[in-house]
């Protein structure tokens, strides 16, 4: 008896710390505190959890969002207050244009806040979350339009850092001079190089004038010469 009486502890003990599949599920009656056990990021929530969520908050009714159109999604805690944000990518547009990342916050399951940034092709948070400034708090690293988006056409894109102000994430790329510098410039100006190279390789080859290669250039020299601050 007393070895039956250990085993119903221990299925007890586990049962309370690994959640069930519904529990699983239900991202917006989950505790989103850190040390919430199990947190939010124990849980394993996946895709189909993330878009629910997000369809109960904000979602068309008429057009729901479904998990292929949940690009990524990270539990962060951006504010450092003890309770986890949920950064998520998402595409509108079923065409695999990703976008974001929108940002949400939800409080014992009532109190609930959500910020959306306009991201450009942003589907994997990876690389888009760092703390630049060290401060402890993550900056968002977010790919902006600069120029319209026509089909095929090439677009300027900028790397835009946002910094969380105390209430939402704000455009602060003008603080992070040094961050364009060493990390952004380099890189366009290598390719201004590379394009002006080819250009020049395909006049002296005959090839005639490339008007989309032109407009990567210009969209490559607009970029470069967009240095905040």
């Amino acid at each position: 008896m007393r070895l039956l009486r250990d085993v119903l502890v221990l299925i007890t003990l586990v049962c309370s710390v690994v959640p069930s599949r519904a529990q699983s599920r239900d991202v917006q009656s989950a505790d989103w505190s850190v040390q919430a056990k199990p947190s939010v990021v124990e849980m394993g929530f996946d895709k189909n959890a993330v878009a629910a969520f997000v369809n109960s908050l904000v979602g068309d009714p008429e057009d729901p969002l479904t998990a292929n159109q949940i690009g990524d999604f990270k539990w962060l805690d951006v504010d450092k207050d003890g309770v986890y944000e949920l950064l998520v990518t998402y595409d509108v547009t079923k065409r695999a244009f990703f976008g974001g990342p929108a940002i949400f916050k939800s409080i014992a399951g009532k109190k609930r806040w959500h910020q959306f940034l306009s991201g450009w092709e942003l589907k994997e948070l990876d690389g888009a979350i760092e703390d630049l400034d060290r401060d402890g708090l993550p900056e968002l690293i977010v790919p902006i339009r600069l120029s319209e988006y026509r089909g095929a056409r090439p677009i300027a894109v900028w790397p835009a850092v946002c910094k969380w102000n105390g209430d939402k994430f704000v455009d602060a790329s003008g603080q992070f001079r040094t961050f364009y510098e060493q990390r952004v410039l380099p890189e366009i100006e290598a390719e201004i190089r590379r394009l002006t190279a080819e250009a020049k390789q395909r006049q002296q080859t005959s090839l005639g004038y490339d008007e989309v290669m032109d407009e990567r250039l210009a969209v490559a020299g607009w970029c470069g010469i967009r240095l905040p601050g």
